[in-house]
C-alpha cells in the first residue's frame, strides 16, 4: 500500500491511498469463495458453481464489500504510517473497483493544530469596580413589580383603544381558505398599538367593541420579520372577547411577603443588593478571563478544524432551538431567521473553539493536573449549580466516563485561568456609569 499527503491548509489534509492489483484480486477470489461455500443455487451443488456464474450473479455484492474492506483496512494503517491526529470523520467519495488495476481513492481529514506555547506572565488587567446604586435596586424592584402585576376586565366597558389589552379569538385565511401560515389561537391576548402582529391588525380593531367579529385584510410589509408572510395580504376573521387593564402592585411590605420569602421590603432589598453583587462579580470574571484571552489569542494566529467549529456551532444551534421550544418562540419573533443566528452561532462557536484550543495547550503546557481534593470540590460545586444531591450527582458523574472527562477539563480549564490570573498585574477603575447589571443578573 502506498499513501502520499496533501497538504490544504494546517488542519486539513488529503490521504492519496493506493492498494496494489494484487491484494485488490486476492480479495475478490475470497468473496467469490466465500458464496460458492454457502450459495444455493438451482442446478448446481454446493460450492461446485461455476466461477462464470458467480460473477454473474454476485459481482455487484463481492465488489462493495471487497471495497468496504479494503477501504476501512487501508485507511487505519494510512493513520498509522502517517501518525495524523485526525479530528471527525474522514470525507470519501470511492471509485468502482476494477479487479484489472490498483485501487486508488482519496480520504479528506482534519487535523488538530499544531499550537506553540504561550507566554503567560505580567498581563496588565482592567478590573471595573462596580458598585450597587439605590436606582439600581429600584430598577429591580420595577422589574419584580412589572412582572407580577395582574390583568383584570375592565369595569367601564368602552370600544378598544390604543394601549389597550385586548382578549380575542382569530383565524387567518388567503383566497377564502385557511391559512396555514398563521395558527388560529383562541382567548389571545394582545397590546394595541404594539404590532405583535402587526400595526395594521391592531389598527383595525380600534374602535371594536366587546363580543363583536370583524374580518379584515392585513398586508405584511416586504421586511416583515417572518419571512414567509413578507408581501402577503392575509384575512383575519376577529372576536373581541373582553378588554383588560393591568394592575401594578404598590412595592411594600405586603408585596414582598406576596413573593414568598421575605417579610418585610427591606429584607428583599437585601437580597436584590446581594443578586447585583453576585452579577458584578460574574461579569468583572468575564471581563477579566475576556482581556487574558485577548492577550493570549495576539500571541499567535492558528488554523480551526471546519469539524470542531460546526460541531461547536450546532449545540449552540440545539440549545438555542430548544429554550425557543419550551418558550413557544420561533427565530423571527426574537427580530431574526434561522440563517441570521446560523451566522451568529458559527462565529460564536469560532471563538469558543479558539479558546478551548488555547486552554488545551495551557494546560499541557503547565502540566496541570487535578488533586482529589480540588476535584472532589469541583464535583460538589458543580452538583450544587445543577441543584442535585451530591451523592446522587457523584455517583452519576463516576459512572458517566464522557460526563466525567468533560467536567475534569472545565475544572482544569478554570485553574489555568486562576494560574495565569495571579501572574496578572491587575489594574482597578471606576466603570463607566452606564455600566450596569442586567434585570436577569440582578433580580431573583
Amino acid at each position: 500500500m502506498q499513501v502520499t499527503v496533501e497538504d490544504k491548509s494546517s488542519v486539513k489534509k488529503i490521504l492519496h491511498i493506493e492498494i496494489p492489483q494484487a491484494e485488490i484480486t486476492s480479495e475478490i477470489a475470497k468473496g467469490y469463495a466465500n458464496i460458492n461455500k454457502n450459495a444455493k443455487i438451482k442446478g448446481f451443488r454446493k460450492g461446485k458453481v461455476p466461477k462464470s456464474v458467480l460473477i454473474r450473479m454476485f459481482k455487484k455484492d463481492v465488489y462493495s464489500e471487497v471495497t468496504s474492506k479494503v477501504i476501512q483496512k487501508s485507511f487505519i494503517e494510512a493513520l498509522t504510517e502517517t501518525k495524523l491526529p485526525i479530528i471527525g470523520t474522514p470525507k470519501m467519495d470511492p471509485p468502482d473497483l476494477n479487479e484489472d488495476e490498483p485501487y486508488k481513492y482519496d480520504a479528506v481529514i482534519e487535523i488538530s493544530p499544531e499550537l506553540s506555547g504561550f507566554n503567560i506572565d505580567g498581563f496588565k488587567l482592567k478590573k471595573n469596580l462596580y458598585k450597587v446604586t439605590d436606582e439600581q435596586i429600584d430598577i429591580q424592584l420595577k422589574a419584580l413589580q412589572d412582572k407580577f402585576a395582574s390583568f383584570e376586565s375592565i369595569k367601564e366597558k368602552h370600544p378598544v383603544q390604543n394601549e389597550d389589552i385586548a382578549v380575542i379569538d382569530f383565524e387567518a385565511s388567503q383566497d377564502g381558505k385557511e391559512f396555514k401560515g398563521i395558527e388560529k389561537k383562541d382567548d389571545f391576548s394582545i397590546k394595541i398599538g404594539a404590532g405583535v402582529i402587526s400595526t395594521e391588525f391592531d389598527s383595525q380593531l380600534i374602535g371594536t367593541n366587546i363580543g363583536e367579529t370583524k374580518e379584515f385584510p392585513v398586508l405584511f410589509p416586504e421586511d416583515y420579520v417572518n419571512k414567509d408572510l413578507g408581501g402577503q395580504t392575509i384575512t383575519f376573521k376577529v372576536t373581541l372577547k373582553d378588554l383588560k387593564e393591568k394592575i401594578i402592585p404598590e412595592i411594600d411590605d405586603v408585596f414582598a411577603k406576596s413573593l414568598g420569602e421575605y417579610e418585610t421590603l427591606e429584607k428583599l432589598k437585601e437580597q436584590i443588593t446581594e443578586n447585583l453583587k453576585q452579577g458584578y462579580e460574574k461579569r468583572i470574571d468575564q471581563e477579566l478571563n475576556e482581556q487574558i484571552f485577548e492577550s493570549l489569542i495576539s500571541q499567535q494566529d492558528f488554523e480551526i478544524p471546519d469539524v470542531m467549529t460546526q460541531y461547536e456551532q450546532n449545540s449552540i444551534m440545539g440549545e438555542t432551538e430548544k429554550a425557543l421550544t419550551a418558550n413557544n418562540m420561533t427565530f423571527e419573533q426574537l427580530g431574526k431567521d434561522r440563517k441570521s443566528f446560523e451566522e451568529t452561532a458559527k462565529q460564536t462557536a469560532v471563538n469558543q473553539v479558539r479558546r478551548q484550543l488555547i486552554l488545551k495547550k495551557l494546560i499541557e503546557q503547565e502540566t496541570l493536573e487535578l488533586t482529589k481534593a480540588e476535584l472532589d470540590e469541583g464535583v460538589k460545586q458543580l452538583a450544587s449549580e445543577y441543584n442535585k444531591p451530591y451523592d446522587n450527582f457523584k455517583l452519576e458523574f463516576e459512572q458517566n466516563k464522557d460526563t466525567k472527562e468533560y467536567f475534569k477539563q472545565t475544572l482544569l480549564e478554570k485553574k489555568i485561568l486562576k494560574l495565569i490570573l495571579n501572574k496578572c498585574e491587575i489594574i482597578e477603575i471606576e466603570p463607566e456609569k452606564d455600566a450596569t447589571v442586567s434585570s436577569e443578573e440582578g433580580s431573583e
